[in-house]
């Protein structure tokens, strides 16, 4: 109520630690474990862009582990799909390690930049880091523009996934309802102990590491069984 005399609003509390707060708390978290929240942040993405939105700030800390589910919220720097953007060349809005290489050059948004937030939410709910480190703001920003992600800890299953989103490229990122239906894939399959058999019959998590893709395009990776 904007008009009272203390003026106020009311949100939905959901009773559940951020997901940056687990993984400080409790470690990584398993392949399986990623994968199950990473479909319903899809799922749910799949509705915030369907409503003509994106997020521009998908990180950790804006995602709540509540009973039902992940909640996305802290739409606050939020942005109309097909506005211009509210930065300028040499300017981003965000947070270092999560933004997308779009972001940093100040151009326009588009449902792909949640799309390279979301790999490196990913990431770090598998590895508790960036997956392109730390340091300070202005290291951050350029490694996101010029240097490849750090995939190391990602589990196999996972790593191809991840990878694709992040994308230098933004039209080379998956989409987010390929993201959901992969990842619900992966969840199950993980849940489950089924992998790619190797040579000697053991069962191993699914996908090669990834290396830079030469000659393909990057979210091929997102289609691989």
């Amino acid at each position: 109520d904007l008009e009272a005399e203390r003026p106020w609003f009311a949100t939905q509390y959901v009773p559940g630690p951020s997901l940056h707060d687990k993984v400080a708390e409790r470690g990584v978290l398993p392949a399986a474990e990623v994968a199950t929240i990473g479909a319903a942040l899809a799922e749910g993405l799949v509705a915030v862009h369907e409503a003509g939105v994106v997020h521009r700030d998908l990180k950790p800390s804006n995602i709540l582990l509540s009973p039902k589910g992940p909640r996305i919220i802290d739409f606050g720097i939020a942005w109309a799909t097909g506005a211009s953007t509210l930065t300028h060349v040499g300017t981003a809005v965000g947070s270092p390690g999560f933004l997308a290489p779009e972001q940093v050059r100040g151009a326009a948004v588009t449902p792909a930049t949640d799309v390279f937030a979301f790999g490196a939410t990913l990431a770090y709910a598998a590895t508790a880091d960036s997956p392109f480190g730390q340091g300070s703001s202005e290291v951050m920003l350029y490694r996101v523009v010029h240097e490849e992600p750090d995939l190391g800890g990602v589990p196999d299953a996972l790593a191809p996934l991840v990878y694709a989103c992040l994308a230098k490229d933004p039209e080379e990122r998956p989409s987010t309802v390929q993201l959901s239906e992969r990842l619900a894939e992966i969840a199950a399959r993980e849940a489950r102990g089924i992998g790619v058999p190797r040579r000697d019959g053991l069962p191993k998590a699914a996908g090669p590491r990834p290396a830079r893709p030469v000659g393909r395009r990057a979210a091929e990776y997102a289609e691989q069984p």
